[in-house]
């Protein structure tokens, strides 16, 4: 609940200047309600709607973007995700939160594009996996300052067009989806996708369940994020979409500086989440990467 507590007070404190929060008017959200919050009324839940992707990078920039006291666990990742050649599976996350709420308190919806290095071995005991976020940009002052208790690195902040929706729609014939984050000093892109609907996904939505259900944090620290794949918001027709198309990040979101990556699949989906905040990492050993959400 210490993210909660942190967003409640800074909201308190901002009461009066309003206009640091980011503006959405003329602006309609095409996320669906929060199906689970009657459910869990006083813990942490939302939506998370946008497109979910897998960047296979070479290990050793993985090896290079982990600090050096954290392993990564290559036997984890290459048994489940043995598609990817050896390759190591940078996560991208190009959403929209919203419909979050606690206790009868709610927090403004907010855009990020978030990259998370998975398997990361942060309790060093060789088998207990974990998401390192390797970059976090968000258009909500209140998740940035959420966002970089888990840190080094802080959050980033930006903003995002479309500026409160997951992505919008090109017009293509495909279901082309694009999806742009600014850094909010500089107005230098930082990141865009591109994507469109494609069958044939070497990825199932039972890798995404696994990377999204790893607990986020710095061995102190960790949030407990559980992506829900069984609400009624991801069955039937708001089922998990195939999706591959062009991914472009850059600095400060990829330390790594401006890259395009081509040919990237992912999921377009909208996902009920549970967040549990400030836990001690160590209360994930033996965490194999999937949650109750799966």
């Amino acid at each position: 609940m210490f993210l909660l507590t942190l967003l409640v007070t800074l909201l308190a404190s901002l009461n009066s200047n309003a206009a640091v929060l980011p503006r959405q008017s003329n602006c309609v959200s095409q996320s669906q309600p929060n199906p689970i919050a009657a459910q869990y009324p006083n813990e942490v839940t939302g939506t998370i709607n946008g497109t979910f992707s897998i960047i296979p990078i070479p290990y050793a920039q993985a090896r290079a973007l982990v600090p050096p006291q954290f392993k990564i666990l290559t036997k984890a990742y290459q048994t489940l995700i043995p598609q990817l050649n050896g390759a190591y599976p940078l996560l991208l996350l190009a959403v929209f939160d919203s419909g979050i709420q606690s206790s009868g308190i709610t927090i403004p919806n907010f855009s990020r594009a978030t990259l998370n290095l998975p398997f990361v071995d942060l309790l060093n005991d060789g088998h207990s996996s974990f998401r390192y976020q390797l970059g976090n940009a968000l258009n909500s002052p209140l998740a940035v300052a959420g966002a970089s208790i888990y840190g080094p690195p802080a959050g980033e902040l930006a903003t995002f067009n479309p500026p409160c929706n997951a992505y919008a729609s090109t017009g293509g014939p495909n279901g082309e989806i694009r999806y742009t984050g600014y850094d909010a000093v500089s107005s230098k892109q930082i990141a865009n996708t591109l994507f469109h609907n494609q069958q044939g996904n070497p990825f199932s939505v039972d890798v995404f369940k696994n990377l999204t259900n790893q607990p986020i944090g710095n061995a102190l620290l960790c949030d407990q994020f559980i992506s829900f794949f069984n609400t009624s918001i991801t069955q039937g027709q708001f089922a998990p979409v195939s999706v591959r198309g062009t991914v472009n990040i850059a600095q400060p979101l990829y330390p790594l500086g401006n890259q395009t990556f081509q040919g990237i699949w992912g999921y377009k989906a909208d996902l009920a989440f549970l967040e549990r905040n400030a836990q001690s990492c160590a209360k994930f050993a033996n965490y194999q990467g999937t949650g109750p959400g799966d």
